[in-house]
């Protein structure tokens, strides 16, 4: 077998009660402190400490979370009971501060994949933000990304498969 520096990086899949697991075992107990969105609807969360990382393409060091959650190209909804407070095509640069608040200084209390195909953060003010793991927007790559404090990432496929990569964010340990 030849390896090349063009391969993806390998992955092993993961049962839901393992994916489940990770998430609360590594970040049930950090809160998150920032929150942001970019390109279109995509989200960030930092969780935990404050580190700082350099990343390869620029010379200036950025702070993020010990732990971070990326969610990319997918519909997702955050809602409080059966509120909605914004989901992935009402969310604009003018509404994001305000309706993204929901999820400062929360912590995550469970993980819950629903037989409709979304995947549930549920957070300890009761906020729920719904991920749409059943591919609605027709996305080639993962739709979410958790990088865990001591850099290993665990993903959620298009198709709402979960995977522990072989792939370790090297950044976070460069000072």
């Amino acid at each position: 077998m030849t390896f090349t520096t063009e391969a993806p990086w390998l992955r092993r899949e993961l049962s839901e009660s393992e994916m489940r697991q990770v998430m609360l075992d590594q970040i049930s107990d950090k809160a998150c402190w920032q929150v942001g969105k970019y390109l279109g609807s995509m989200l960030y969360m930092d969780f935990g400490g404050i580190i700082q990382i350099r990343p390869v393409v620029s010379k200036r060091a950025i702070q993020v979370g010990e732990a971070r959650l990326g969610i990319r190209d997918c519909f997702w909804r955050l809602a409080d009971g059966s509120r909605v407070i914004v989901d992935s095509e009402s969310i604009t640069d003018d509404n994001a501060a305000e309706k993204l608040k929901y999820l400062e200084g929360v912590f995550l209390r469970n993980f819950i994949v629903r037989e409709s195909n979304m995947v549930d953060l549920v957070f300890s003010n009761n906020v729920v933000l719904s991920l749409d793991a059943s591919n609605k927007y027709e996305a080639e790559d993962d739709i979410a990304e958790f990088v865990a404090p001591n850099g290993r990432i665990y993903t959620i496929g298009p198709n709402g498969a979960f995977f522990l990569s072989d792939e370790v964010d090297t950044a976070r340990f460069v000072r």
